[in-house]
């Protein structure tokens, strides 16, 4: 919800009341999957400090989505 909208404050809202920030979608899409393809690119860096603030690893963010089989990074380059 909050990466569709691109909305921080809801994003910050739902990790506050205990949902999993970079749990994958049914596809295998992550927040920031969805984020990128949008051009959230405002809200796909705050998650990204976000995660580096709450002290996850680096390679946390490198989710492959199923179908594509593309990470965040992967996807925000061939978007451009």
């Amino acid at each position: 919800m909050a990466a569709y909208s691109g909305s921080f404050d809801i994003l910050k809202y739902m990790v506050d009341k205990g949902s999993k920030l970079l749990a994958p979608n049914r596809s295998g899409d992550s927040l920031l999957h969805i984020s990128i393809r949008l051009g959230h690119t405002d809200f796909s860096n705050k998650v990204v400090a976000l995660v580096q603030s709450l002290r996850f690893k680096n390679n946390d963010l490198d989710i492959e989505n199923v179908q594509e089989k593309l990470t965040p990074y992967m996807l925000a380059v061939l978007r451009e």
